[in-house]
């Protein structure tokens, strides 16, 4: 007799549940890799396929990581400059950052120290991190900016 734990029904239930779990498994396997072959089938065609996208990432093959500057292409070496330039001012500028009316100018003197002469001054990174975080105010605003972001991004969640 017993309390009904116990007997055919109960291992049909067991059956059941660990089917139930293995076919999530299996779903969710098919799921990620289904992203996956996606995903390659994406970078294969902006590989293969000619395209400025495919082009751009073939110049980024040829850029010497000893010296990233003596690239060809004029608009990869001016972005590689600016982040070269935001990091080196990042380094010694760390607790109080350069402000943004200076870039400008400690560019211009960088580009004129270093005898470049095929990159133009820029009052900005063109790197969102480099420029609002760390260049333009100090390591004090990152830790407010990110908790802000954090702390509002918990209330939707």
């Amino acid at each position: 007799m017993g309390n009904g734990n116990s007997g055919p029904n109960n291992w049909n239930h067991y059956w059941l549940d660990l089917s139930c779990v293995v076919f999530k498994k299996i779903q969710r396997a098919l799921l990620v890799s289904s992203y996956l072959y996606i995903l390659a089938v994406i970078l294969v065609s902006v590989v293969a396929i000619p395209n400025p996208l495919g082009e751009r990432l073939k110049e980024l093959t040829s850029i010497n990581i000893n010296d990233p500057l003596k690239t060809n292409n004029y608009y990869l070496k001016q972005r590689i400059f600016y982040n070269v330039f935001g990091i080196e001012e990042i380094k010694d500028n760390y607790f109080k950052g350069i402000g943004p009316q200076n870039v400008p100018n400690r560019m211009k003197q960088t580009i004129m120290d270093k005898n470049i002469t095929d990159i133009r001054v820029s009052d900005h990174l063109h790197n969102d991190f480099l420029d609002i975080i760390k260049i333009w105010f100090n390591k004090y605003s990152f830790i407010i900016f990110n908790l802000f972001f954090h702390c509002n991004g918990q209330k939707y969640r």
